[in-house]
């Protein structure tokens, strides 16, 4: 008799860590579909005047122009100035 009885109280404990789980993990599945959504609407919205960013670069090497180039794919931004001493 108290086998069997450790045996039901060790399933019903697996099972119920088991649905704790799923649980958990379908809830911070959904915030990270929220998350998602309100990042892509945010791009998704009219830019106005008053949220552009400029940017002036200082020396547009290697390093300067793969910046420039992450910059640029965010929505508002543009480049109005740039300054490099290197001729070639």
């Amino acid at each position: 008799m108290k086998g069997s009885s450790s045996a039901s109280r060790r399933r019903f404990l697996q099972q119920m860590s088991g649905t704790a789980l799923a649980l958990a993990a379908a809830n911070s599945s959904f915030a990270l579909a929220d998350q998602w959504q309100n990042r892509v609407d945010s791009y998704s919205r009219k830019i106005s005047a008053n949220d552009k960013i400029r940017i002036g670069v200082i020396g547009i090497g290697i390093q300067g122009n793969n910046d420039l180039e992450a910059a640029l794919k965010v929505p508002g931004t543009e480049m109005v100035a740039a300054c490099d001493l290197y001729k070639g």
